[in-house]
């Protein structure tokens, strides 16, 4: 099984780098000599993501694609640390006006028919077959959002800022794939008080002993 890891940053895939003593073969792309697995870092937001994942898919076979990364929860019942499988996402910030000034998500509007079999009603869903040993991890909604305390999302439980992005590529070329959360922070708190080595570590130790099946 052909396996990619993608992260927005070094810092949230560290772990798992050092780990199985990933080797870097270009710019922010790594291969192990262990499995056949490899890890991309994609740069931190929506078109870095898009374009990152985009280019890697397209010239790269994988069975498997998992997405990871810490995350802001609006849902109080969750905990710092938790570690989530996030099955719905949507660009929930991404929106247009009409002339009356009412605001609209981009992809749930009339404009953007042609991404219906990828992006209904708004959302993304992950339909994928992914791997039985992830089915235990709780499952959540998410919204990808640049300014995650500017608007209330009721239909969302965390926010990412890739999360759609990654979902919508995978979508697109029909892969089999997985978007993993832990819980850095609620949203609105200072980035001083965010916890990230909790859920680092937490989401870190799932993956690890996931890919030690593998080897």
């Amino acid at each position: 099984m052909n396996i990619l890891l993608v992260a927005a940053t070094y810092f949230e895939a560290e772990q798992i780098i050092s780990e199985f003593s990933f080797i870097e073969k270009a710019p922010d792309f790594y291969q192990s000599s262990e499995a056949e697995v490899d890890i991309l870092i994609t740069g931190v937001g929506i078109p870095a993501m898009m374009f990152s994942l985009f280019t890697q898919v397209n010239c790269r076979y994988y069975d498997l694609i998992i997405n990871f990364g810490i995350a802001g929860a609006y849902n109080k019942n969750l905990l710092i640390g938790d570690v989530v499988n996030v099955t719905i996402d949507r660009f929930a910030d991404l929106l247009i006006h009409d002339r009356n000034n009412i605001s609209m998500e981009a992809f749930n509007s009339s404009f953007n028919q042609k991404y219906s079999n990828i992006v209904t009603g708004g959302k993304i869903e992950n339909t994928s077959d992914y791997p039985p040993f992830f089915h235990s991890i709780k499952k959540t909604r998410a919204v990808t959002v640049n300014y995650p305390g500017k608007y209330t999302f009721n239909s969302a439980e965390i926010e990412s800022m890739e999360g759609a992005a990654f979902m919508m590529i995978c979508k697109h070329f029909k892969k089999c794939f997985i978007q993993i959360r832990g819980i850095s922070n609620f949203t609105g708190d200072n980035i001083n008080n965010w916890d990230f080595k909790t859920p680092i570590q937490n989401y870190s130790d799932i993956l690890i002993k996931f890919l030690k099946t593998k080897l």
